[in-house]
């Protein structure tokens, strides 16, 4: 019985770690959307990343269970603001 069972509790603790890595892939926060089309919006050919790098950023860090996060950037902070999603 106890090995029937120990599958079926490693495959409900994985899916609670897929729902949190999928949760991380959702869209962000109405008031960062904001920003980010902002700052899209007055890109002048800076923006170094693009949306779909950005959420992949968010994603990295969020399923890596990152505390901190540190990026050094040459623009307007558009990929630390998704890597900061993802703390």
């Amino acid at each position: 019985m106890r090995r029937r069972l120990l599958p079926i509790l490693l495959s409900a603790l994985g899916l609670s770690v897929l729902t949190g890595i999928l949760h991380a892939q959702q869209k962000p926060a109405p008031d960062l959307s904001k920003i980010l089309a902002e700052i899209k919006a007055k890109d002048t050919g800076q923006l170094a990343v693009s949306e779909e790098d950005g959420r992949f950023l968010r994603l990295l860090v969020a399923s890596t269970g990152r505390k901190h996060a540190l990026e050094i950037g040459g623009a307007s902070g558009y990929s630390a603001i998704w890597m900061g999603q993802g703390l």
